[in-house]
């Protein structure tokens, strides 16, 4: 998008996805946020298809630019989707680095509008984030012999698979891809047991733990 500034970029974008919508007004109704930490798919009915609204799901990102823009200028970002370079600054000068930048769950709204075409990982995308996050994510614990690292490796974590799972939502799709997304999720929840139970309950609660993996 462009913008000489990440401002202007993030200003750029917001305008065009305005303008989008508006072409194409719906809201996903019956969706009511629950404070349970589960995805369940039976809670969510949308009014009209989000396949048929958004034509086919085209976001070939880990993380959609506009929210990664978003993250970058209110400073909600992770120590594992920084540039490495910014990291030797305080967190408040850290810069996203849009390679590695995960899309994190955030609780919807009532009145969440259908999310457009770019907004919406494919299966095949959200198979491919999966596997960077065992891949280059799950194993750092055992590298944190300080282990400053546990809570927010859990939290970055936990907080991925469950976009995932919204994503899934959103989609609804099927298949072994999908299928194997499930598994390995729940087998993150498994390990977060064995690897955490002794931490404190700031760092990671069980509970939770245990309802995410269902």
């Amino acid at each position: 998008m462009i913008g000489s500034t990440v401002e202007d970029r993030a200003a750029n974008l917001q305008a065009y996805y305005k303008a989008e919508r508006q072409k194409r007004p719906a809201v996903l109704e019956k969706h009511t946020p629950s404070d349970s930490s589960q995805t369940d798919l039976s809670r969510f009915e949308p009014a009209t298809s989000v396949r048929s609204m958004a034509n086919r799901d085209t976001c070939a990102d880990m993380f959609q630019e506009l929210e990664r823009y978003f993250r970058d200028l209110h400073q909600r970002l992770s120590v594992f989707e920084c540039l490495p370079s910014s990291l030797s600054t305080s967190s408040s000068c850290w810069q996203v680095d849009h390679i590695r930048a995960v899309k994190g769950y955030e609780r919807s709204s009532a009145d969440q509008p259908v999310p457009l075409p770019r907004e919406l990982r494919p299966t095949a995308v959200l198979h491919r984030t999966m596997a960077y996050l065992l891949a280059s994510i799950a194993d750092r614990l055992e590298l944190d012999t300080s282990c400053s690292l546990w809570k927010p490796w859990y939290e970055f974590m936990l907080a991925r698979t469950r976009a995932i799972r919204e994503d899934v939502v959103q989609q609804r799709p099927c298949g072994p891809l999908f299928v194997g997304m499930m598994e390995r999720i729940a087998q993150f929840h498994i390990s977060g047991t064995a690897r955490l139970m002794h931490q404190p309950s700031d760092s990671f609660d069980n509970r939770i733990n245990s309802e995410n993996s269902a």
